[in-house]
């Protein structure tokens, strides 16, 4: 399967199905970008590509048919809302880490 994309008035590509999934792992594409499949009637979200063909390549073996790729957003946006938090708390921490520094080298 050969994929192309669209992003800000760019097409990039060709790119097969494996490269299109790590290149969205390792956040060089976005879920948002468009997608063209070689063969397809038209443009559509990235995302919207890989959940169908996430549910058509595991229906067989899932209960819901929804496919492993949805999970792995799921499960990639609940990590950045993890990281997000702990960045977070660590910055409201920071006037007392550095009181604690302080107070030690006394």
């Amino acid at each position: 399967m050969i994929i192309m994309i669209h992003r800000d008035d760019r097409d990039y590509g060709p790119y097969t199905m494996d490269e299109v999934v790590d290149l969205l792992m390792k956040k060089v594409l976005r879920e948002d970008d468009h997608a063209f499949v070689e063969g397809g009637a038209a443009w559509r979200p990235l995302g919207e590509l890989l959940a169908e063909q996430g549910s058509e390549k595991d229906a067989p073996h899932s209960s819901g048919g929804l496919g492993m790729l949805p999970m792995l957003g799921v499960l990639a946006a609940l990590l950045l809302l993890a990281l997000a938090l702990a960045v977070e708390m660590r910055s409201s921490l920071e006037p007392l880490l550095a009181l604690a520094r302080s107070l030690t080298q006394r």
